[in-house]
């Protein structure tokens, strides 16, 4: 019971179960089928652009004994950072894309890694896109 609780499993992309829509200016990642555990997510500059990168990991125990889930849960992609214990600034974001590999740590991943990883990500939602 522990180990099925405690065991951390990625969840894994197809249009069927994970989008991102925007809802009042604020941004929200939908999933069916697996429970997000933890939601892990990174603003990532390039040039004039603020990219939101996310991926969700869920336990042994959701993704593998409770099959055929078919609720949709709704979580806020919302990015915040707390700089200096001032105040927390919030991110225009412009792109928001998924990580199709599991990464604990986004911080801790080496340059080359994490260019890797950022070229393998799954473009989910756009500003530009936006009507």
């Amino acid at each position: 019971f522990k180990f099925m609780n405690g065991y951390i499993v990625p969840i894994d992309y197809s249009q069927e179960n994970i989008r991102v829509e925007e809802e009042n200016g604020v941004l929200h990642a939908y999933t069916t089928g697996d429970l997000i555990y933890n939601l892990n997510k990174k603003v990532i500059q390039d040039g004039d652009k603020n990219n939101l990168y996310f991926y969700g990991a869920t336990t042994a125990a959701q993704k593998y004994l409770v099959p055929n889930r078919t609720e949709t849960k709704r979580y806020t992609l919302e990015y915040t950072d707390t700089i200096l214990n001032k105040e927390q600034t919030l991110y225009s974001i412009d792109n928001v894309y998924y990580l199709v590999e599991n990464y604990t740590e986004l911080d801790g991943l080496l340059d080359d890694k994490l260019n890797d990883t950022l070229n393998n990500a799954i473009l989910l939602w756009s500003a530009n896109e936006i009507k």
